[in-house]
């Protein structure tokens, strides 16, 4: 028999343009209504409900995000304290991949988010409808797949900022002499 580490089996649970679920346990009822919908929807959703028995809590939700092709956040009154939605809705946001909600009218969504558009479902009915703004920006990240997602350009691969940066130092070395 061949034994696997914790992380090795969270990994092969992971399918590669997943919908990442982040929140607060708080809000599992909330959260779970919609995430009917979204598979409903036939969209793959990953959440923390899906890690395996014994699998490693944190390797087990890393993976994940690592493979998602879309990130969703739920804010509410206590997601907004969260240091673990917040740690994850920074990758998706680094990814280019978040998506957030807004679940409670009072949460204070936490600085650095806060101008990113949220979809508010404070009046969510239950109905599929109201979530079809959330449904075609999932389905278009999840068609471009888990690699292509990240925006944020290297110095390496990004021309422009290289060669700005190198206009911008010889001007600057112009400028001190």
């Amino acid at each position: 028999m061949q034994y696997e580490s914790a992380a090795t089996s969270a990994r092969e649970a992971v399918s590669p343009g997943s919908v990442f679920i982040s929140y607060s346990r708080e809000d599992l009822n909330r959260v779970e209504r919609i995430v009917k919908v979204l598979t409903d929807a036939d969209l793959h959703v990953w959440w923390d409900r899906d890690i395996e028995v014994g699998a490693a809590f944190r390797s087990a939700i890393q993976a994940s995000l690592d493979e998602a092709a879309c990130v969703v956040v739920f804010w509410s009154l206590s997601s907004v304290d969260s240091q673990f939605v917040c740690s994850e809705a920074s990758q998706g946001q680094e990814k280019g991949i978040l998506r957030p909600v807004l679940l409670d009218a009072n949460a204070r969504i936490p600085v650095g988010f806060t101008e990113l558009q949220h979809l508010d479902l404070t009046r969510w009915d239950g109905t599929a409808e109201q979530l079809r703004p959330l449904v075609e920006p999932i389905r278009r990240l999840v068609a471009r797949g888990p690699s292509q997602n990240a925006y944020v350009p290297t110095l390496f691969k990004d021309n422009w900022a290289v060669n700005n940066s190198q206009q911008i130092v010889a001007e600057l070395s112009r400028l001190t002499t």
